[in-house]
């Protein structure tokens, strides 16, 4: 099962620690629809955790359906997944 993102990333903002986003995911994926990669990286290096929700939205399928791929496994691969976007 996929890593939900509303749980792991909205529920608080990357900005500030322990600060509640106010954005739901379907918010977050309206406000940032138009907006290319670039631009959302840029935004989250000033500080925007609503930026880097919105690249995960738009990447997170992606690279679990290329990780589960690769290792079999549900879990690990939510892991793998997890992992890659905490570390980016």
């Amino acid at each position: 099962m996929l890593i939900h993102l509303n749980s792991i990333l909205l529920g608080a903002s990357l900005g500030v620690p322990g600060k509640r986003s106010a954005h739901s995911v379907a918010e977050v994926r309206a406000a940032h629809a138009a907006d290319d990669d670039t631009r959302l990286v840029a935004a989250f290096i000033k500080g925007d955790g609503d930026s880097f929700a919105a690249l995960v939205d738009r990447h997170m399928p992606m690279v679990y359906k290329f990780t589960y791929r690769y290792v079999g496994n549900a879990d690990a691969a939510n892991d793998i997944v997890q992992d890659v976007f905490i570390k980016v």
